[in-house]
């Protein structure tokens, strides 16, 4: 049995040429699920009541991949999910999606798409990162240094007159904290 989707945006843009498009594919009106929406989600939608419906040699019919999928990757993740359980997806804009030669070969295709955009993002990022350490000499990655509290300058004082233990117990802070506070301190002095 063939299903429809549309998914149409917040302004309500598109849904009545989505369902004219999937209507004239001979799907009717009642096996059609429209979710108004910004985001695909599975979660109270009509897409999640669709993806229950389904059974196997179902064909899960839509106008365009960015109506079930927000990137390759998720639209990938989404057919090989569908299957699996021998459901197929029909993007009328692309073809269908099943397990045929040509259904494997679009499948194929998108997933060696998913993993250029992949590699495209990692090396936008390390080229980020190599063009904001050109450009600030005290550019580092990962987590600021943190600051040095009062209560962690009280506690470096502490270990003048006592033991690490002495201190952990008076500050609630722990010996190797108390060793990381005195470390700094006296790094920067």
């Amino acid at each position: 049995m063939k299903y429809g989707y549309i998914r149409v945006s917040l302004c309500g843009s598109g849904q009545p040429e989505q369902l004219q498009l999937l209507t004239s594919q001979g799907i009717s009106k009642q096996r059609i699920y429209i979710d108004q929406s910004d985001e695909i989600s599975e979660d109270g939608t009509s897409f999640g009541q669709l993806l229950a419906v389904l059974q196997p040699n179902d064909v899960l019919a839509v106008t365009t991949v960015d109506r079930i999928a927000d990137s390759t990757k998720q639209l990938v993740e989404l057919c090989d999910l569908l299957l699996a359980r021998d459901i197929f997806v029909e993007v009328l804009d692309l073809g269908l999606i099943d397990k045929s030669g040509r259904g494997q070969l679009i499948l194929k295709t998108l997933k060696k798409v998913a993993l250029m955009e992949k590699i495209e993002y990692r090396e936008r990022s390390l080229a980020g990162k190599k063009r904001a350490k050109m450009l600030n000499s005290n550019y580092h990655e990962g987590r600021p240094p943190a600051l040095i509290t009062e209560e962690k300058r009280q506690a470096y004082l502490l270990l003048r007159d006592f033991t690490y233990q002495q201190v952990a117990q008076k500050t609630g802070f722990s010996v190797s904290t108390l060793k990381r506070i005195k470390k700094k301190i006296e790094n920067k002095l």
